[in-house]
């Protein structure tokens, strides 16, 4: 027998092909032998393939024993169900019968199955991570081949689960990811207590294990309870557990989800920047959810709340796609004119006709003109829904700026204008005089501008006659001509109408005299009456028009805050026009008579437009954009958050189209940027004068005049009153990196970014803020700003010529504020050795392509060594001592000599045992020897490299050692990327929406340089 069954397991490791043949065989063999001899024997040759197999043939084998029990197994269960049916065949059978039978039925587990699963239980703690492996997986495949309804017993059941949550703890990732799947089977979803589901959920989220995320994913019963935590996972570093965190998704419907969080996923899955997972997201959860909805489109927008959706426009074209076209037009269900019944339009069935034209207009096939009407028909169509949407919103009293549902219905109208072919001629002047019209409207809201504009730059492509008309219907709205009456008075009255008496009896006289003239034949007479007749005639009706009230046409200015509002938003898209490239005197005078004087109304959204407005207009002529930064640095100190944002982008973009030369600012550092060194008191005062540190002005106030003569009179040299001004501006907005929360620090961040990448400043100080902003432990959880600094510190050492210059004079000062910040300090918590990591890491050799053959290290070591000198037996000495160990140093003969001779200062100096140490360890360096345990090596270029290579991309480097740990202390198996997963989860760099375009950050930018035109964040 023993022959026979390792026979059988020796064919059953080269191919699973002959499984099903060798099965029954092996069968055949357990029936007819003796049951403790077959399965010592089974069990023999099993361990050994667990322990000294080869990977395919072992798992073969693993396979085929699984099957094995799967058989014996089900057998049982088959003769249950037999048995089962025939007594439920017997209606004779009273109540006591009947559970009997049942009890009988609930046979235990087959004895051979139980057996090996108890051989298998013991030995599971075993030395070789390979075998503990295979001990899971076969577990793992037994019970997966019993069956849906077999039954296991309980003292076997109990014995699983601690062997396997044990198993969970295992420091290999390919053992607990077997556990995990052998676990499935055993978990109960619906219990938030149960030990198997808290200890998925555990491991979901923060074992250090991709493998094992992935699989609890592919395990984990879906429930109110897990969901959350599957939700969180689309967020995961690792490609494969996003996706499959998508596909675990993709089984649950889209109701057990809330909006906000059907946003998330699809704003996620589709972004995101691996094709593998937005594969999945587009071909498996998209088509779940859209049959979860019947198939229909309505209903599917409906579940997004498509009026406030951000991404259902992709979602519902990838759905587009995986549809036919026929069956999308039939769908769309219009009448014989090619319409939507105005009864029938809905926010849904709006949104699906614009999006269905757009996409087949993209297929260039064609067949979107089978959904669009003539253009004159939809023209009507419009206005007879803007009447009817009128009536419905006359019901509710509501400002320009609100918005209700009927305003999506048009907005979406209006963008399928720009499906339309505009060559019909009476189309287009239709259409032209339909936009006019809803601009001039008190209805059109302040959302719809913007598509209106944008629809009248196609239909008047000529620059100067969109202007002249678009400024005419400023001025009708903002002027309009209205009727002057003005009444007579009362004296004057009575005398006209005493004339008005006589010439009415005259005209009474003369009509009879003429009657009787003309019956008597005297034609002569008559025709002199008739004369007489019509002067009394028109000098009557001469004094009927001047006895009434005066009536004229003036015009009559509305200082009504959504009038002005809504003329400021047509200036303001009009200007974002990129066919407006220069200021005609039209636009000059609308700029001086219009958009200036708005400013004065104290209302916050007509002044935020107004702002808007100032800024396109200097972006397009310099000597404007010298008075307007004076306005926005008054605006700077609002106290309304909108207006200040306005205010700090419109400085930004200045800059960055002007440079600071043209603002007469220094682009020297000096103190420019220590804040500190500035009270705030003073410097508020400096910056509500006319503020000469921004432009030189002429004369306009006679009090200014005497107090700039005072200042000029008490300081002789007139460059160093002019330098201490130029720095207010710059010294404002670093200020906000002290003092500024939330979308505000976000803005002078990015804005400050962009300065340095573009090189319109290179300030060393302003970089040191910025890398002490990243690692400061206030701002830990803004992860918004962590992206901003993480992409910029990015590309900024990379890109940028003179980054590696900057990063090197900043590296001491920044290094020197965490080592002295006091106790009560945020930077009192963040590790010194993890902020010189970072600078070492981004001034390496071969970083930037600017200067790819210059070590900044050799000159930073002279530096700290320097540092090292003066500190004497400080107490930061030993903390300079360790940097040197950090750095990659290229030595020739002459900077080996110093520093060997700076070494031999600073270990007679040293204070401890664990300064001199490093300093030996640095020797050996310079030596050629490095230490044993030291990681770098000696190059044979003669590069010394003391520390490891750190991915620029890392973006959990700023997070403190004293912070940061591993989940799995004791798995020597996790990656040093994988045993961080916790730490960066949030921060993956290139996640979909966390990181904004240039234009989102600070508006539109112009191109100034090649410099200027690379995006920051792209």
């Amino acid at each position: 027998m023993n022959v026979t069954v390792e026979n059988i397991f020796d064919k059953a490791q080269l191919s699973t092909l002959s499984h099903n043949k060798l099965l029954q065989r092996l069968v055949d063999l357990h029936e007819k032998s003796n049951p403790q001899e077959f399965q010592k024997r089974f069990v023999l040759c099993l361990k050994y393939a667990i322990a000294n197999g080869e990977k395919g043939p072992a798992v073969r084998i693993l396979d085929f024993v699984s099957k094995f029990c799967g058989k014996l197994e089900g057998s049982k269960t088959l003769n249950g169900k037999v048995n089962k049916q025939n007594d439920d065949n017997d209606d004779k059978k009273d109540d006591d019968e009947e559970e009997e039978e049942e009890n009988e039925d609930e046979e235990p587990m087959n004895p051979f199955v139980s057996d090996l699963l108890k051989e298998l239980l013991k030995v599971h703690g075993c030395k070789s991570s390979s075998s503990r492996m295979r001990i899971c997986y076969c577990i793992k495949r037994i019970l997966q081949c019993l069956g849906p309804e077999a039954s296991i017993d309980s003292d076997i059941c109990e014995e699983i689960y601690a062997a396997m949550l044990e198993r969970l703890k295992d420091r290999s990732p390919s053992v607990r990811a077997q556990a995990v799947t052998a676990l499935e089977r055993l978990q109960d979803p619906s219990d938030p207590d149960c030990p198997v589901v808290k200890a998925f959920l555990f491991h979901m989220s923060m074992d250090p294990s991709a493998e094992v995320r992935r699989a609890v994913l592919l395990c984990l019963g879906r429930s109110k309870y897990s969901l959350p935590y599957i939700r969180n996972r689309i967020q995961d570093v690792k490609d494969s557990v996003r996706k499959q965190a998508y596909v675990s998704l993709s089984k649950v419907t889209i109701r057990s989800h809330s909006i906000k969080n059907r946003e998330l996923i699809l704003s996620q899955g589709l972004k995101d920047r691996n094709d593998s997972v937005r594969d999945s997201v587009e071909k498996v959860l998209l088509p779940n959810w859209f049959e979860n909805c019947q198939g229909n489109f309505v209903d599917f927008l409906h579940s997004l709340d498509v009026e406030n959706s951000e991404i259902a426009e992709k979602a519902i074209k990838v759905i587009f796609r995986q549809q036919s076209k026929e069956k999308l037009i039939k769908n769309l269900d219009l009448d014989s004119e090619k319409l939507i019944p105005s009864e029938m339009l809905t926010i849904e069935l709006s949104f699906v006709w614009r999006c269905l034209a757009e996409f087949l207009q993209s297929e260039e096939d064609g067949q979107w003109e089978l959904i669009l009407p003539e253009l004159s028909l939809f023209c009507e169509y419009v206005k007879r829904n803007l009447d009817r949407l009128k009536e419905i919103n006359k019901l509710e009293k509501l400002e320009p700026w609100d918005h209700t549902p009927n305003d999506f219905i048009i907005l979406q109208l209006l963008q399928l204008m720009k499906v339309f072919d505009l060559g019909d001629e009476a189309g287009r002047e239709k259409l032209k005089q339909l936009l006019i019209d809803m601009l001039m409207s008190s209805d059109t809201r302040l959302k719809l501008i913007p598509t209106i504009i944008d629809v009248l730059v196609k239909v008047v492509p000529d620059v100067a006659a969109r202007l002249q008309l678009i400024a005419e219907t400023i001025s009708e709205i903002h002027d309009p001509l209205v009727e002057d009456v003005e009444d007579i008075p009362a004296d004057q009255k009575r005398e006209l109408d005493y004339k008005l008496a006589q010439l009415r009896l005259q005209r009474n006289i003369l009509e009879e005299d003429l009657e009787k003239a003309v019956e008597e034949k005297r034609y002569l007479a008559a025709e002199d009456l008739k004369n007489d007749l019509a002067k009394i005639t028109e000098e009557l009706q001469l004094l009927s028009v001047s006895s009434g009230s005066k009536e004229s046409l003036v015009k009559h200015q509305k200082d009504d805050p959504g009038i002005i509002s809504k003329c400021l938003t047509i200036v303001f898209e009009m200007m974002q026009s990129p066919t407006v490239k220069e200021l005609n005197p039209q636009l000059r005078s609308l700029l001086d008579n219009f958009v200036k004087n708005s400013l004065k109304i104290e209302h916050a959204v007509v002044q935020v437009i107004a702002l808007q407005c100032l800024a396109v207009f200097s972006l397009l002529d310099e000597s404007i954009a010298k008075e307007v930064i004076v306005i926005f640095c008054l605006y700077l100190g609002s106290t309304c958050d909108e207006i200040a944002q306005v205010a700090v982008k419109g400085i930004f973009d200045l800059l960055l189209k002007y440079g600071l030369k043209t603002f007469a600012i220094r682009e020297e550092d000096g103190d420019i940027l220590d804040v500190t060194a500035t009270p705030r008191k003073k410097l508020k005062k400096n910056l509500m004068r006319k503020s000469t540190f921004i432009i030189e002005e002429s004369d306009d106030n006679e009090s200014d005049d005497d107090e700039s003569e005072a200042e000029t009179a008490s300081n002789k040299n007139d460059s160093k009153e002019i330098e201490t001004k130029e720095y207010h501006l710059l010294a404002l907005l670093t200020k906000h990196l002290d003092s500024a929360e939330g979308q505000m620090l976000c803005f002078v961040v990015q804005g400050l970014c962009k300065l340095l990448l573009a090189m319109r400043i290179s300030s060393p100080k302003l970089l040191s803020r910025l890398i002490l902003l990243w690692y400061n432990p206030v701002y830990e959880d803004d992860a918004h700003l962590h992206q901003i600094l993480g992409q910029f510190f990015k590309i900024y050492a990379t890109s940028c010529p003179v980054s590696q210059e900057t990063l090197e004079q900043c590296f001491v000062p920044t290094i020197n504020t965490v080592l002295n910040a006091p106790a009560s300090s945020p930077l009192y918590q963040v590790d010194v050795d993890t902020v010189a990591k970072f600078l070492l890491d981004l001034t390496k050799s071969g970083v930037n392509r600017y200067s790819a053959e210059v070590n900044i290290h050799n000159n930073l070591a002279l530096q700290v060594c320097n540092e090292a000198l003066k500190e004497n037996y400080g107490p930061n000495e030993h903390e300079w001592i360790n940097l040197l160990c950090l750095m990659e140093l290229v030595l020739d003969d002459d900077l080996k000599k110093n520093l060997q001779k700076m070494a031999d200062k600073i270990k007679r100096n040293c204070p401890d045992r664990a300064s001199i140490r490093a300093i030996q360890k640095f020797q050996n360096i310079l030596k050629g020897k490095p230490d044993r345990r030291h990681r770098g090596s000696e190059s044979t270029t003669g590069e010394v490299t003391a520390s490891e290579n750190m991915d620029l991309t890392q973006t959990d480097s700023r997070l403190s050692a004293k912070r940061g740990s591993s989940f799995l202390g004791s798995d020597g198996g996790s990656t040093g990327s994988e045993a961080s997963f916790n730490r960066n989860k949030a921060l993956r760099t290139g996640s979909s929406s966390m990181i904004p375009s240039s234009s989102e950050l600070i508006g539109v930018i112009p191109e100034t340089s090649e410099s200027d035109s690379d995006s920051v964040f792209e």
